[in-house]
């Protein structure tokens, strides 16, 4: 009966390290939990009486061994990569997880959080003014869906404000547009290239998803050559970037969401490396991914060449005014950078540019 207390305190004691230990989440926590483990047994077996003496050293010794070579290994952490050892690292890739929390918001919900940014609290109808033309309800529709991400909080019983997390998501937007797209360069600097040479290649399965409004957009471009695939596979798209130079390829397919593999039919396939390879090969100064969620095939590309991708999900009809749009403005000798934000402001596509160089299209 004496010892109940003393078992309850030790009890705690030790919930309370591994709590201590789950909370922290980095490496040093599991070095940590690695010594309380050996600690305990330690004592447990230093404990028992039960053992010969001679027994009880061999166990001691070799406790003492396994807690020499984790003290070791620690060491040679800290020496070697120290940072590792206390940062508890990404939950998630970052562009997945900037997917997804903006899946389901459309260009204009971009638009009013942005205009949300820096104010205080205000009606919505507010904040939507300039941006959109809802009615009532469509607003209410939208304020609702905003609330339920969070990124929106009410503020007494009518006005709204950002929240943190909707501060924190938007400030991270324009952080990631400011590092990419940039300021519409002097004319100097604009590299010019005249009756660009267009790759359009399509799968099957988008010949009814877009791809001839994506081609009628292109056509902007009257007196280019181009060069249009509509049953796109590995070795047709292989064999033409080899064989051919383009300044503009124009990619209508799937795209796996992770990695950008390039996804064609009957699983056929096609590492994002390679298409990085093939691109670099015919020479292209912009590649537009018109396809959904194609962020991290662009982010491989980027460093090689401009290009055009999206960041979350969207519909044919959304992405046909912006390339309509985008198209219309570089044919007519408008710069990349120029063109691009044109687009963005007058649509609503989930569009982003990602610009290694501004360049100017002269059809």
């Amino acid at each position: 009966m004496g010892k109940a207390p003393t078992q309850a305190k030790a009890g705690n004691a030790i919930g309370a390290r591994l709590r201590l230990v789950e909370g922290v989440k980095a490496p040093i926590a599991y070095f940590t939990l690695a010594l309380l483990v050996i600690e305990a047994i330690l004592g447990a077996v230093l404990g028992v009486g039960r053992l010969s003496e001679r027994a009880n050293e061999v166990i001691a010794y070799g406790m003492v061994a396994s807690l020499l070579i984790v003290l070791l290994g620690f060491l040679a952490a800290l020496f070697i990569r120290p940072n590792v050892l206390f940062q508890q690292g990404l939950i998630e890739d970052p562009i997945a997880a900037f997917r997804k929390v903006g899946q389901d918001l459309t260009g204009n919900d971009l638009k009013i959080l942005g205009g949300m940014l820096g104010k205080g609290a205000r009606f919505f109808s507010d904040f939507c003014q300039g941006v959109t033309e809802d009615d009532d309800a469509k607003q209410r529709e939208r304020r609702s869906k905003l609330e339920k991400m969070k990124l929106i909080q009410p503020v007494g019983s009518s006005e709204v404000e950002l929240s943190m997390i909707g501060t924190t998501f938007i400030q991270t937007v324009k952080r990631f547009s400011e590092a990419f797209v940039l300021p519409e360069a002097s004319t100097e600097s604009i590299e010019r290239i005249a009756l660009p040479r267009i790759f359009f290649a399509t799968t099957k399965k988008y010949l009814n998803l877009g791809a001839e409004a994506d081609l009628a957009a292109l056509t902007a471009f009257s007196k280019s050559d181009f060069c249009i695939e509509k049953n796109l596979s590995s070795d047709v798209l292989r064999l033409e970037l080899i064989r051919q130079k383009f300044d503009i390829v124009h990619l209508l397919m799937d795209l796996d969401q992770a990695d950008g593999t390039l996804i064609f039919e009957n699983g056929d396939r096609m590492r994002a490396d390679g298409f990085v390879q093939l691109v670099r090969q015919t020479g292209a100064k912009l590649v537009v991914l018109a396809t959904c969620d194609s962020i991290a095939l662009g982010a491989k590309l980027a460093p090689h060449t401009n290009v055009v991708a999206a960041t979350t999900s969207f519909m044919a009809p959304t992405f046909a005014p912006w390339a309509t749009s985008f198209y219309h403005m570089i044919s007519n000798k408008n710069s990349l950078s120029r063109a691009f934000e044109i687009a963005r402001v007058t649509t609503d596509a989930p569009m982003i540019l990602l610009m290694k160089r501004d360049t100017m299209f002269a059809s």
